[in-house]
């Protein structure tokens, strides 16, 4: 469970794949002795976790069924059912 969770400042740019950009870029300015507010990131891994652990896979997929990417309104009605 640790693996799901990491300060802030262990994170590098290597990071960004399973912490994201942001996350990654504040490892970054912390390196460089930029002052950034302590925090901590949790991983893409997590939310796949609980996705699979709460059972929500099917009704996710479900809601996104046949929704196009520029579907603004379709991709809004699957995000309020998801």
């Amino acid at each position: 469970m640790t693996d799901y969770i990491r300060p802030l400042q262990q994170l590098s740019r290597s990071d960004e794949p399973s912490f994201g950009g942001k996350s990654a870029n504040l490892g970054e300015l912390l390196a460089a002795d930029i002052p950034v507010p302590p925090g901590f990131a949790i991983s893409t891994e997590a939310f796949h976790a609980f996705v699979h652990d709460a059972g929500l896979e099917d009704r996710i997929s479900g809601a996104l069924a046949g929704v196009s990417p520029g579907d603004v309104d379709a991709i809004g009605r699957a995000s309020h059912a998801i």
